[in-house]
C-alpha cells in the first residue's frame, strides 16, 4: 500500500520575521529536510507541497516524488 504525503508550507512566517522553511539547517533547507524526511519512506509514493507560486522556482529540486500545489 502507498500513501501521499501532504505539507502545508503557504504560511507568510510574519512571526518569526523570515521564512522559516528556506532556513538553513544541516546545509538544507528545513523545506528540504521535511520533503527528504517523507520521500525516503518506501509507502510514501509522493510528497504534495502546498504552497504559493513564488515558492515554486527553489522547491523544484527537491526530488522525484514532489508535487506541488
Amino acid at each position: 500500500m502507498s500513501f501521499a504525503a501532504i505539507i502545508v508550507a503557504s504560511g507568510s512566517s510574519q512571526r518569526m520575521g523570515f521564512d522559516k522553511l528556506a532556513a538553513q539547517w544541516r546545509g538544507k533547507t528545513i523545506l528540504w529536510h521535511s520533503v527528504h524526511a517523507f520521500s525516503s519512506l518506501e509507502e510514501i509514493s509522493q510528497v504534495i507541497v502546498v504552497t504559493p507560486p513564488d515558492r515554486f522556482a527553489w522547491l523544484a529540486d527537491l526530488g522525484p516524488k514532489l508535487n506541488q500545489v
